[in-house]
């Protein structure tokens, strides 16, 4: 077992620096870095970070390090959990969000691969494994199996709102009470189409689905706007990513706001971002956002009116022609099966249980491939996703799990860029080390590992794409 590492410094300057709005913090350059957890905490927020190593980090400079990498972090109330998953065994990390500092370590008795992990207030801890997918497995707050709740459908997400968990299943949210010793169910919340599925729920009568549409638990919409990435909502305003590079804001009925990031943004709060700069992960806090500046629109020519064509004389209406004989009807032949987009499909290749993307493949666009398949994507800590398909994300179609390489997609960003290029020149001359699938996303010329020639062939193709 690793030796857990806790740092804490009087930063509170530096800290009042960064919610005034100056330059982004830098936090880590681990180009492996991939975020589990950014949520805020009372005046301040929590960070949980995954690389080669496990971190949590306030903006206040506090930081420590967990004693296994982890899949999944969660915030309630004032513990956080992370969820980390070994060869061995599933161990539950627990730490102060106000210190930092590890309360708990233990083991819990899950046996198979962890698909979905939640915890409550409480402590009590919630898990579905992809052995059995319809299956909640409910602990007490020492890993204790409390009970489990079977459903006839597979779950697609599990989450902690308030004083309930809503399991998200392929047509309803069904909602599972917290408020005694012991979690009872308490019936449907919300129904919903299965292609509308709910991927995050932004508060207790509130989600945004797999279609990007923010609609609330009565089916209404909550937002015009379209939404494929992370959003937050905080009181009355909506924030999500409209683009690598920019935060979109909106209160109900109002138009939407806009603030531009210094860097390519990971998470989000109401507060600040966490982005990609130089390199680096940093912390960004936002300042002022401006309205779009509409573009006009061209005034079209109008064309002139056509003369008018003088009337065709009436034709002799033919001689009706004696009734033929009934013949048998047809049989009817059966609808074709909708095939696969071939756009998409050109992008995409599957190698064993590696499914190869290029870039600009959405979540979106994968499922319209497949249109008669059962098709899942999530992130590298598993959680469902939205938008630009990312290495290192996992798929499943029709209950086959696959990983995702995006060619030339090295730090995991979604895009092929210059960050990607110094990464790679940083490994060739032995400044760092790639994950597996970081590995696989450099090797372009597939000799089996990355070497100069990907170099040249990782150029040519940010020059392409």
């Amino acid at each position: 077992m690793k030796k857990r590492r806790y740092f804490a410094g009087a930063a509170a300057i530096l800290f009042l620096l960064l919610l005034c709005g100056f330059a982004p913090q830098s936090i880590t350059e681990d180009k492996d870095a991939q975020v589990l957890l950014y949520e805020t905490y009372g005046e301040s927020e929590i960070l949980v970070y995954t690389g080669r190593t496990t971190v949590l980090y306030r903006p206040d400079g506090r930081s420590a390090e967990a004693p296994f990498n982890g899949q999944y972090a969660v915030l309630h109330g004032d513990t956080v959990t992370v969820f980390a998953e070994t060869e061995e065994f599933l161990a539950v990390e627990r730490f102060s969000a106000e210190t930092l500092e590890e309360t708990d370590l233990f083991a819990l008795p899950v046996t198979s691969g962890l698909r979905f992990a939640e915890s409550d207030s409480a402590g009590r801890l919630y898990a579905v494994t992809y052995g059995a997918p319809s299956t909640l497995q409910v602990f007490d707050a020492a890993g204790e199996p409390l009970t489990e709740f079977i459903f006839e459908d597979k779950i697609f997400g599990i989450q902690t709102v308030d004083s309930t968990l809503y399991v998200l299943l392929s047509e309803s949210a069904v909602q599972i009470s917290l408020a005694g010793n012991v979690p009872t169910l308490s019936g449907t919340a919300f129904t919903y189409a299965p292609a509308a599925r709910p991927y995050k729920l932004l508060g207790s009568d509130v989600y945004v689905n797999m279609q990007g549409e923010v609609r609330l638990f009565s089916g209404e919409e909550w937002a015009e706007d379209t939404i494929v990435t992370e959003a937050v909502l905080s009181g009355d305003m909506l924030y999500w990513l409209s683009d690598t590079s920019e935060v979109s804001r909106v209160r109900r009925g109002d138009k939407a706001e806009l603030f531009t990031l210094s860097g390519e943004a990971a998470a989000l709060t109401a507060n600040a971002a966490i982005i990609w700069q130089n390199g680096a992960l940093c912390r960004e806090s936002f300042g002022t956002f401006v309205q779009p500046t509409p573009t006009p629109s061209p005034i079209p020519t109008p064309t002139p009116e056509p003369t008018a064509t003088p009337k065709p004389s009436k034709t002799p209406k033919p001689t009706a022609t004696p009734k033929s004989s009934t013949t048998p009807k047809p049989t009817a032949t059966p609808k074709p099966t909708a095939t696969p987009d071939p756009d998409v499909t050109a992008k995409l290749r599957v190698s064993g249980h590696i499914l190869y993307a290029e870039p600009g493949v959405t979540a979106a666009k994968l499922r319209a491939a497949f249109p008669q398949a059962e098709v899942e994507v999530y992130t590298s800590s598993s959680a469902a996703a939205s938008g630009r398909l990312k290495t290192g994300m996992s798929v499943l179609i029709d209950d086959k799990l696959y990983t995702v390489i995006v060619p030339g997609d090295i730090n995991a960003s979604g895009t092929v860029n210059t960050a990607d290029m110094r990464l790679l020149q940083r490994v060739l001359v032995g400044e760092t080390e790639l994950t597996d699938t970081a590995a696989l996303a450099a090797d372009l010329n597939e000799n089996g590992r990355p070497d100069a020639a990907d170099l040249v062939l990782l150029d040519a193709k940010m020059q392409r794409d």
